[in-house]
């Protein structure tokens, strides 16, 4: 068995609530984050986010067995063109212990990138999170 937080790349919904914080201003970049959340083999959720960069967006995620799953999000511009995806992770399915973790990724616009955590083994695959950033308008 194995502990892990990884990332690779460059970069069904039974019960969502997503929120964003908006800021007033026009320079502030618009950004769009497609993901899609696995515990392990199952699909938790494929939630699209828009928000403005540098202010914070959260999903939250209540299903019937009592699995719950939270994230906190922001994107921040980079002077190379990139993003910092700064997050929080909370993933409490039910019956098991609850994990957090707070990635901090720099990932490319439009490029698929992808991170997991948690337990491996023969019997037990990671929480895992596919995802992609896009700049939209605004």
């Amino acid at each position: 068995m194995r502990t892990l937080l990884s990332v690779v790349g460059g970069g069904a919904l039974s019960a969502a609530l997503a929120t964003s914080a908006i800021a007033v201003g026009h320079d502030t970049p618009m950004y769009l984050l497609s993901m899609e959340m696995s515990d392990g083999k199952r699909l938790v959720a494929k939630p699209t986010l828009r928000f403005k960069g540098d202010e914070p967006a959260q999903i939250e995620i209540g299903e019937q067995d009592g699995s719950r799953y939270s994230m906190q999000v922001t994107l921040s511009p980079q002077a190379d063109g990139t993003v910092s995806m700064a997050s929080t992770i909370t993933v409490a399915p039910a019956g098991r212990a609850a994990h957090r973790v707070m990635p901090v990724l720099r990932v490319g616009l439009g490029k698929p990138s992808t991170f997991e955590f948690g337990t491996e083994s023969p019997t037990e695959k990671p929480f895992r999170v596919n995802f992609t950033v896009d700049r939209t308008g605004g």
